[in-house]
């Protein structure tokens, strides 16, 4: 919830936000309205950083519950965060050192990595993440958090990230052969390097690329963004917890931004249904990956200047990813999303925007610009003969006040449809607040003095700042003399 509660109540006059609630009946009939809407427009967001977004997402929350769709009491959702609310790369490292159980060579203190199965041009084909070999465990991937073994694409993302942390440790054993008799400090030394990377890349491209820009410039180019906005503290963060509005609502518009399919390399076109399927958890318990289905990012990543990369979605109210189990409604990931709302409490969008607004003019003047949110938009309907556009809450106004009392995460996907065209950006300035606010202090804020203060060792990793250098980096890969 809204942690500026306390700063509001110096004013008598200062707006407070309310629980936005509706019935399980309503939630479910726009969650299936949002999933019916058909949604071509591409943005200029690159389609690998939509899963460098679930990456990080994975990286600071994962909820201990499960969601309640017969019935979502406001306040009933009673999960806790199970990883450190930090950027502290914890799907990769866990919280420990050297661990054979996550896919570490105690010998070395780099990461194993699967090989992939079939003909390949590379000399090293270690392209899959580190999993159990046999048994009834098989196809397991040996990482800490399993969410990022759900897609392939997310997979493959995990494993450039080990393929760095053991470039890390091949250079510096390069530098320092003295270095091979510790291999734990090897390890703990790439794990700093890497994740000081990680950090500049969520701040400069990432962040960057998804930010209303004015509320980019404010947290991130200015050096006291709240006195720059005329504000006297965060309004969200709240240092031990992560808000719900941010974890449940604004960093949950990357649903939006998939496209039903993806052309990953030259020969292999996968729909979202394939992609769920090559993971431990389907296909990869019997089988190695096969080498046709190896990521190349230059189809992800505006990695070179040829127009090959394919761009995600750009943000809207039209969410149509089906989970690859359940049933109805219980697998459409939209009316999941707005249950999960409900019951964490969340407010209306419209009274998020109120307090924000109250909190500064100048704030007041970024969100102001572009006028009222249009939450009722003209939209086209996949089952539409005709492709006649329709107002979204066609159907719905009769029975509840979805238009004007809006949930946080579909008011904030109406947000972003509205704003997108302004620099070119993915989220709307709400949106980017509740955003920027958070890993503002999430990127000020850290555990590991290293981290902070920047390593004690020669950086092989200090000139890299956005994903597209780093997956140049980790891709590189020689061939196999002909």
């Amino acid at each position: 919830m809204l942690q500026g509660t306390n700063v509001n109540e110096q004013s008598s006059n200062s707006p407070q936000p309310q629980v936005c609630e509706h019935s399980a009946g309503t939630l479910v009939d726009l969650g299936d309205r949002m999933h019916s809407v058909k949604s071509e427009q591409a943005s200029q967001l690159p389609a690998g950083m939509t899963f460098f977004g679930q990456f990080i997402d994975h990286d600071f929350t994962r909820n201990s519950a499960s969601d309640k769709l017969a019935n979502p009491v406001p306040g009933s959702h009673t999960g806790t965060n199970m990883v450190t609310p930090a950027l502290d790369l914890s799907s990769v490292y866990n919280a420990g050192g050297l661990n054979d159980q996550l896919g570490i060579d105690l010998q070395t203190g780099k990461f194993l990595l699967t090989q992939v199965e079939g003909e390949s041009s590379w000399q090293d084909n270690s392209f899959d993440l580190p999993r159990v070999a046999e048994g009834m465990e098989a196809g397991k991937a040996l990482i800490p958090d399993f969410r990022n073994d759900s897609s392939l694409l997310i997979a493959q993302l995990h494993v450039q990230f080990l393929r760095l942390h053991n470039m890390v440790v091949d250079h510096h054993l390069s530098q320092h052969p003295a270095m091979h008799n510790n291999p734990n400090r090897l390890f703990e030394l790439a794990k700093t390097q890497v994740t000081a990377c990680y950090r500049r890349m969520v701040r400069t491209d990432f962040l960057w690329r998804v930010l209303h820009k004015p509320i980019y410039q404010a947290f991130f180019e200015q050096p006291q963004p709240y006195a720059f906005l005329g504000m006297d503290g965060p309004v969200f963060y709240a240092g031990e917890t992560l808000p719900n509005e941010l974890t449940a609502a604004a960093f949950r518009f990357g649903h939006s931004v998939v496209k039903q399919a993806y052309q990953i390399n030259d020969e292999a076109r996968l729909s979202l249904m394939e992609l769920f399927q090559w993971t431990g958890g389907h296909n990869l318990k019997s089988q190695h990956l096969p080498a046709n289905l190896v990521v190349d990012w230059h189809s992800m990543l505006d990695l070179t200047q040829l127009g090959r990369v394919q761009m995600a979605l750009a943000a809207s109210p039209a969410m149509s990813i089906e989970l690859p189990m359940g049933d109805w409604p219980a697998n459409r990931l939209a009316i999941r999303n707005l249950v999960r709302g409900q019951s964490m409490s969340l407010p209306s969008g419209q009274s998020v925007t109120r307090a924000l607004c109250h909190k500064s003019s100048r704030l007041q003047s970024i969100i102001g610009e572009y006028g009222p949110v249009e939450t009722n938009p003209w939209v086209q309907i996949k089952s539409s003969s005709d492709n006649t556009p329709e107002l979204l809450l066609n159907g719905l106004l009769a029975s509840s006040d979805i238009a004007t009392n809006s949930p946080l995460w579909y008011y904030l996907l109406c947000e972003a449809h509205s704003a997108s065209r302004n620099y070119s950006k993915l989220l709307g300035p709400v949106a980017s607040y509740i955003v920027a606010e958070c890993f503002y202090h999430l990127l000020n804020t850290s555990t590991d003095e290293e981290i902070t203060n920047g390593p004690i060792h020669d950086d092989p990793l200090s000139d890299i700042s956005t994903l597209s250098e780093m997956i140049k980096l980790t891709q590189s890969n020689p061939r196999k003399a002909s």
